[in-house]
């Protein structure tokens, strides 16, 4: 498997094969969080536009998104699990948009597969890219400063090396991780 790592927006749009958008603070573990939570749907957008387009469609959905860490104007909550779970999403879709995490999702359309990795799937999405036949995969790391990115990048370091090691090699946490 051949895994390489690229930046931003350029980065997702130039993504083949399977491609890991890292956002390990926010985005993506809200995702997980309202999924958990009983979200019938998560759905990233872009534009913030795309976002307020969507509950014109879907009067029931909970709108979930920030700029630069600051909650959008009309939306239910701004880019945190803490948020999404006091408003409730059971049963209802959440649409989302962040100016970092989401933006690598929408950009990387020539990938076969978009896939979200952050701390609180790492596991899953180890345990789903081994079991899937690929030669290529690609992880964009996203924040809003230099060392953000580079923080997001070492922390889900370890998932890359866990990718390549045997299959029920130690995953570093104390436990084997099963093929």
């Amino acid at each position: 498997m051949k895994i390489e790592v690229v930046d931003h927006v350029a980065g997702a749009a130039s993504a083949r094969g399977i491609a890991l958008v890292i956002d390990v603070f926010r985005a993506f573990t809200v995702a997980p969080h309202a999924v958990a939570a009983g979200a019938s749907r998560v759905m990233p957008v872009g534009a913030i536009e795309d976002a307020l387009a969507m509950r014109e469609i879907m009067p029931n959905a909970v709108l979930v998104g920030e700029r630069h860490a600051r909650r959008l104007p009309g939306f239910d909550a701004g880019n945190s699990p803490t948020e999404i779970l006091a408003v409730g999403v059971r049963g209802r879709p959440v649409v989302h948009t962040t100016h970092a995490g989401t933006q690598g999702l929408v950009n990387a359309t020539g990938a076969d597969e978009v896939l979200t990795a952050s701390l609180v799937n790492v596991s899953a999405l180890v345990r789903y890219v081994r079991s899937a036949i690929r030669t290529r995969s690609r992880s964009c790391a996203w924040g809003t400063r230099r060392a953000s990115a580079a923080r997001g990048r070492s922390m889900c370091r370890g998932a890359g090396g866990r990718l390549r090691r045997r299959p029920d090699a130690d995953d570093g946490t104390g436990t084997r991780t099963p093929a």
